[in-house]
């Protein structure tokens, strides 16, 4: 989202160039206090044209580089004065009335004047205005030759000109009165319709289909619906919708093999806020896998020479309303007293998941470690690195709120992660020990961008990418209740020394692009323990309880339960 006013007061925005970068409208220059027509674009800012003869200007359109702008000066219809802005002009007085609409090269003009709706003609920097008939002019196509407004038949009537056919007006369908506010290249007119019980009903003509009225937010008793610009190839219209103040809509009219065309008409608003929720969606589901990789990195317990270790753990946690099964087998070999190195395997039978995701049973991951590890006086130290992956291929549904699509798209989220730890242990008994341990840990997870299918006003999605690096340490206990059952403690912190966090960008055309940062902590925390039960020497069973912190200021708890033994 841009500030195009920069801070102005009352900035009103009325037009944008064609090419996008060059916005139009009133705002109140702070020199002069005058409300006054400006021009912004991205490097210079705010443009103020000046007033004239003390009178305030309005840009009400600009052309399609941005180079001619059109409008008015003064507040009442009485003292309304026709201007255009030019870089090498200035701001130019064309005579009593309003200019409201300019073609695309910038050099037809249509409005009212004193001989009602009118187009204006440029010949170098001289204007000259020409009649049409009717009353208001309010679009004109990119090319010129076409003009849409309103005629005055003891109410108003929408129109169409042409040189060639002069002023056609439109079936109304028996409402009350109307007028058009653009066309297109195509004679695609838009405008709004006043029913017979004051309502304002949005249309779009062409001469082959005739009249259509376009549905609406609302049926209340309120309803103002109005429909502003049409898009060149004529499918899609834009304007407003609702009960008294009107929301930005878009409508599509979707081509039917039997009459009449299929309207699809969406909520602007909505649909940018539905943008936001799989956003949101997105940085939790992006964590979940993150958090993933570092269970894949957990060593097994083999120790002495030619011993090999393995475990079976099923965990089952979430956060934020997302849940995770996940199943992991981990093997490791001791090949020396001091040297052991390992693997594990891990799938995810079940997800609960933000219901906008789908689960088709894909999140697989796996990871290997390599330990040194030597007796000290009291206990041991080590030095262990570890590596790890996951991939989960994502089924992707755009939340639906009111006015807007069901959207759906396909994407992969991959990570992988890396962490370097060091640690000491202490026996301070023959049934009890303290450790402590800390390290360097990187993550990186992708989930590819997309474009969704099945609707009329798709969004593309770009690459998110969630990268952190952080230091972490950790406090242990343990203690022997029984030979059999042990149980112990652990609390560790970790605090992010170098991170990027995840961005969503999406685009859709006619409704724009949007890009979403994450707010994610730098630091986390987390605090589990553990009871295990020992079947016989070599085989024991185990539960580990957790609580932690997410990077999404979350609480996440959950519990693995495991098998785990050596030979």
């Amino acid at each position: 989202m841009i500030e195009f006013g920069n801070g102005a007061q009352s900035f009103d925005i009325r037009d944008v160039s064609a090419n996008g970068q060059i916005v139009v409208g009133q705002a109140i220059n702070p020199t002069t206090g005058m409300p006054e027509m400006v021009r912004w674009t991205s490097g210079a800012g705010l443009e103020y044209s000046g007033a004239l003869n003390g009178l305030s200007t309005m840009a009400r359109g600009v052309n399609g580089d941005g180079s001619v702008i059109v409008g008015s000066a003064g507040k009442t219809q009485s003292s309304a004065r026709a201007v255009v802005w030019t870089r090498e002009t200035g701001l130019s007085d064309l005579g009593p009335g309003a200019l409201y609409d300019v073609s695309k090269d910038g050099t037809i003009a249509t409005g009212w004047g004193a001989g009602g709706a009118s187009i204006w003609k440029r010949t170098g920097n001289d204007w000259q205005v020409q009649p049409i008939g009717g009353v208001y002019a309010y679009g004109i196509s990119e090319n010129g030759s076409l003009v849409a407004g309103a005629t005055n038949s003891q109410v108003l009537q929408p129109f169409l000109w042409s040189a060639e056919k002069g002023l056609v007006t439109l079936d109304t369908l028996g409402r009350k009165g109307g007028f058009g506010n653009d066309v297109n290249d195509s004679g695609v007119v838009v405008g709004l319709l006043n029913t017979q019980d004051n309502k304002q009903e949005a249309f779009r003509w062409t001469s082959a289909g005739g009249m259509t009225i376009l549905p609406s937010l609302s049926g209340g008793p309120d309803q103002t619906s109005r429909a502003n610009r049409v898009s060149e190839d004529g499918s899609v219209v834009v304007g407003q919708s609702g009960d008294g103040v009107g929301r930005a809509v878009l409508w599509r009219v979707l081509p039917s093999a039997s009459e009449p065309d299929n309207v699809v008409l969406v909520d602007a608003a909505n649909t940018l806020a539905s943008v936001g929720r799989v956003a949101n969606q997105t940085f939790s589901v992006m964590e979940m896998q993150r958090l993933a990789l570092g269970r894949l990195q957990a060593p097994c317990g083999a120790g002495k020479a030619g011993e090999t270790c393995y475990s079976l753990t099923t965990d089952i946690g979430g956060f934020d309303g997302n849940a995770d099964l996940m199943s992991r087998l981990s093997i490791g070999h001791a090949f020396t007293d001091n040297f052991s190195a390992g693997i594990s395997f891990a799938h995810s039978f079940w997800r609960d998941l933000p219901k906008d995701f789908g689960n088709d049973n894909t999140n697989i991951g796996g990871g290997i470690y390599a330990q040194w590890q030597d007796r000290t006086a009291d206990g041991e130290w080590y030095v262990r690195g570890s590596l790890a992956g996951n991939r989960y291929d994502v089924d992707r549904n755009r939340p639906q709120l009111v006015f807007t699509e069901t959207a759906s798209g396909e994407s992969t989220m991959t990570g992988w992660g890396a962490a370097l730890e060091l640690g000491q242990s202490h026996d301070l008994s023959a049934t009890s020990r303290f450790g402590y341990y800390g390290g360097l840990r990187h993550s990186s997870l992708t989930m590819d961008g997309y474009s969704e299918k099945g609707v009329a006003f798709p969004f593309s999605y770009g690459d998110v990418d969630y990268r952190s690096t952080s230091l972490y340490a950790g406090l242990s206990y343990g203690l022997d209740l029984t030979d059999k059952i042990k149980w112990s403690v652990n609390a560790e912190i970790e605090q992010d020394v170098s991170h990027r966090n995840p961005r969503l960008t999406a685009k859709a055309d006619y409704i724009g692009a949007v890009s979403i940062d994450s707010d994610l902590a730098r630091t986390r925390g987390t605090l589990s323990t553990n009871v295990s039960y020992a079947l016989n020497n070599s085989i024991s069973i185990g539960v580990t309880p957790y609580l932690s912190r997410t990077a999404t200021r979350d609480a996440a708890y959950g519990a693995s339960i495991g098998i785990s033994g050596k030979f």
